[in-house]
């Protein structure tokens, strides 16, 4: 793949702060988009699929290893706009309290 561009980085943001905002929460403050936060992110969809079951178009990424341009390439737009109006907010407030660390840490890069 090649490199992010501030588009695809704002981009993955913007799904991220819709995802959250499905659980009525906020992502991670001063959160920063890399690959590290894009592959917790992509780990949180499948969590939340598995629970839920309404996401099965979900194109997940071979290997379960996202990148930032990877999930603005074939999530972002109307597909995610679509799915995440269907997520179920159980399921999304669960996978965000069990990977809350994981997305902190991701996002400072650690």
């Amino acid at each position: 793949m090649s490199s992010a561009t501030p588009g695809d980085e704002n981009k993955l943001k913007e799904m991220i702060v819709a995802f959250y905002a499905v659980a009525d929460e906020s992502p991670p403050s001063q959160l920063k988009i890399n690959d590290k936060v894009a592959t917790v992110f992509a780990e949180m969809l499948y969590e939340t699929e598995e629970c839920s079951r309404k996401m099965t178009k979900v194109p997940l990424p071979p290997g379960r290893k996202a990148t930032v341009v990877w999930l603005t390439s074939y999530v972002w737009g109307v597909f995610f706009d679509t799915f995440s109006k269907e997520l179920n907010t159980v399921c999304v407030k669960s996978v965000i309290r069990n990977w809350k660390t994981a997305m902190h840490n991701a996002s400072m890069g650690l």
